[in-house]
């Protein structure tokens, strides 16, 4: 940028150009008639040359020399202010460019505090849940706690009832549908697995298992067959496993015992535990059965209440689990159903047989049934 001049004292330099004009007249080196001396910066055309005629005055000749700097001032100003305007446009150009960066880091700062917050209420959402979901377990451990020490003692031992009521050769016997599902698994845990009939079969099939039990009686039992059991409640028990552990959980028996919040979190644990191809086995009695979810079902003082093999079909999707089958259990013998009217002919024969064939599935269908549950 070009330096401003310095303001000139116009009067101070023709008082000095009087002077010098006046030293130099006395040592001879101008005439009396200074009107054809030409002034330094000015064209000749500049002033009136006028031969024989002296200067009468010496204003016009200061008239010039303000002339002549007035306009060297103003070229000087004029560049000065050209080159501030221009400085000034660069300026605002650069203040608005700054203003709209500016602004975009504001948008882009809103929009990450946005964000940030948004993020901030979905973590409280979340430690929200899981705090909910720690009370809901600590509810099932509690009262899986005091399911597991309502069992008769005494006279009254829960194994007692066990063998007159559900003999041990019966459920060797009904067990036996297992063998093809269960061959060639890799490690099988029997939860609530009782007297170890289940534990057995699969010793006899070369499979790994194991059983899970809190009954002391039933504990006792198992490990003088030599059976591998661990004395255990069965949720407390999933919770230790490592994913992958085993492969296949089968609970016989056990989730009528229940209830729901914890039955839910079995299904839960199970389904996290189980690796890629895991399989889940639930018997329970029919609650389809009037015979099999009442009748039956109301012999033991420790069952909560029977669980619908669709409502269970249903828990088991919602865990994770996509392949399910549904198995009918122990039918009820022909002597014991409601026998079929004679042979005979006509509408009425027909619709009797329908009405006989209804209410023996509705009072004596399976007493049980079977879920699997595939990964």
């Amino acid at each position: 940028m070009t330096q401003v001049q310095p303001i000139i004292d116009v009067e101070r330099l023709v008082e000095e150009l009087r002077e010098r004009v006046a030293e130099r007249r006395r040592e001879g080196d101008y005439d009396t008639d200074l009107t054809n001396v030409p002034l330094p910066g000015l064209a000749p055309a500049a002033v009136a040359i006028r031969p024989g005629v002296g200067v009468a005055s010496s204003r016009p000749l200061v008239g010039r020399i303000k002339w002549v700097l007035l306009r060297l001032l103003w070229r000087q100003f004029d560049d000065l202010a050209r080159q501030t305007n221009t400085a000034l446009r660069s300026a605002r150009a650069e203040a608005a460019e700054a203003s709209s960066r500016l602004r975009a880091d504001l948008a882009d700062e809103s929009a990450r505090l946005g964000s940030t917050q948004g993020e901030f209420r979905d973590r409280v959402a979340y430690v929200d849940g899981r705090l909910a979901r720690l009370e809901l377990r600590l509810t099932e451990l509690e009262a899986d706690a005091s399911v597991g020490s309502s069992l008769p003692t005494g006279p009254m031992a829960y194994a007692s009832f066990e063998d007159r009521y559900r003999p041990e050769a019966q459920v060797r016997e009904r067990q036996a549908i297992y063998r093809d599902a269960l061959t060639g698994r890799r490690r099988v845990v029997d939860l609530g697995c009782g007297r170890g009939e289940l534990l057995a079969l699969l010793r006899e099939l070369d499979v790994p298992a194991y059983g899970v039990e809190v009954d002391a009686d039933f504990v006792a039992h198992a490990r003088a067959n030599d059976l591998e059991i661990v004395q255990q409640e069965a949720i407390a028990h999933l919770l230790e496993l490592e994913p992958g552990a085993i492969d296949t959980i089968v609970a016989s028996h056990v989730i009528e015992h229940l209830p729901p919040t914890s039955f839910f979190r079995l299904i839960e644990l199970a389904s996290e535990k189980l690796g890629d191809d895991g399989l889940l086995i639930f018997e329970t009695p029919n609650p389809k059965s009037v015979m099999g979810g009442s009748v039956n079902f109301h012999r033991d003082p420790t069952h909560v209440h029977p669980i619908h093999p669709d409502t269970l079909a249903f828990l088991c999707e919602q865990a994770g689990f996509s392949k399910i089958e549904v198995m009918p259990l122990v039918p009820v013998p022909d002597d014991q159903r409601l026998p079929l009217p004679a042979p005979g002919e006509g509408e009425l024969t027909e619709h009797v047989d329908a009405v006989v064939g209804q209410l023996n599935e509705l009072l004596y269908g399976n007493l049980d049934y079977a879920l699997f549950a595939r990964r």
